[in-house]
């Protein structure tokens, strides 16, 4: 098959099991995300014979972005910010989904907030909290949705696309299960 019909092959039948996950993942623990990233690298390696020579990850996903494609960390925050804007600002979307997304303004507070455009983000005081939907979203939101709240969703998803690099290195900082170490999904590519 030519190049052009695996990556459609790729699009159509492989990648939406991947992509239906991606807003899931908050749930995951590192080793489960890790399970799923090794899945996403190995089809791509094997459908299409990619080789790299670099384990720089901006490099890999430099040369999937030729095919329409992101590295898998690329495409799950892409994914995850773009569920997490049209949640919030969508007047379509469920009442339920929206009501889990408090303002600070809301609290009524008789003096200004710094911060009130931001939501509140819930307490957690074990790391079974920190997997909750609330809390995940609240702090994803606060940190890179809500400064770029004014645009229309179509800029909104160019702005993170051309920094999705950026965006990356200060998601992980932020959100540590997501730090993964790209050299271990070359492993597979020497045991040809």
């Amino acid at each position: 098959m030519s190049t052009s019909v695996k990556v459609q092959f790729f699009k159509t039948f492989i990648l939406p099991y991947f992509d239906y996950s991606s807003t899931l993942l908050c749930y995951f623990s590192k080793e489960a995300i890790i399970k799923l990233a090794k899945s996403y690298y190995f089809s791509i390696f094997k459908l299409f014979k990619f080789k790299f020579e670099s384990k720089n990850f901006n490099d890999v996903n430099n040369f999937l972005e030729k095919y329409g494609l992101y590295a898998f960390q690329h495409r799950f925050l892409e994914r995850m910010l773009s569920f997490s804007f049209k949640s919030l600002f969508f007047h379509n979307s469920p009442e339920n989904l929206k009501n889990i997304f408090l303002k600070n303004d809301s609290r009524n507070f008789s003096y200004n907030l710094r911060n009130s455009a931001n939501l509140i983000e819930p307490m957690a005081k074990t790391n079974s909290g920190e997997k909750t939907f609330g809390y995940f979203y609240s702090r994803l939101i606060n940190s890179f949705v809500i400064k770029r709240s004014m645009l229309k969703f179509a800029t909104f998803k160019l702005s993170i696309y051309n920094n999705i690099n950026l965006i990356f290195i200060d998601f992980v900082k932020k959100f540590k299960k997501f730090d993964i170490n790209l050299s271990m999904f070359f492993c597979f590519q020497n045991k040809r």
